[in-house]
């Protein structure tokens, strides 16, 4: 998992967040976006699932959404800081998320108009075009 991860951090964009509780800083919530310029440039749940997915090369990976319920905002504060990552790229034409069948009752909820490409007994992998996040980023902010 970490040689994976070093292998693409050049094209990772990580937001975390960190809130003080007394003199130490604790992680709180983020989010990761990793994007794919080519074919041959897996994203990372291809990599986790050891499938290749019929794709657009420029495509991006949403990756592990965290936020801790008891800071207020934080959720709508990460999706707001992913749009403006989004908005800068006009190459970028689908997005990606592997999550659980249990995590994914909720991602269908906010992602309305979405493709499941690839599920197994306990994963599944949704594509949503760039219209539909930014749409589905919009109406939680």
């Amino acid at each position: 998992f970490i040689a994976s991860s070093k292998s693409m951090a050049n094209r990772t964009t990580l937001v975390v967040s960190r809130k003080e509780v007394g003199n130490v800083k604790k992680y709180d919530g983020g989010v990761a976006f990793v994007s794919s310029s080519k074919l041959n440039e897996k994203l990372p749940l291809e990599k986790a699932l050891g499938i290749t997915l019929e794709r657009n090369p420029n495509a991006m990976e949403i990756v592990r959404l965290t936020a801790d319920v008891k800071t207020p905002n934080l959720f709508s504060e990460l999706l707001m800081i992913g749009s403006q990552i989004i908005k800068k790229d006009n190459t970028l034409k689908e997005f990606y998320i592997y999550t659980s069948k249990a995590h994914y009752r909720m991602y269908r909820q906010i992602y309305e108009n979405h493709d499941v490409v690839y599920k197994n007994d306990r994963d599944i992998v949704m594509r949503i075009s760039k219209e539909n996040v930014m749409e589905a980023f919009s109406k939680l902010l």
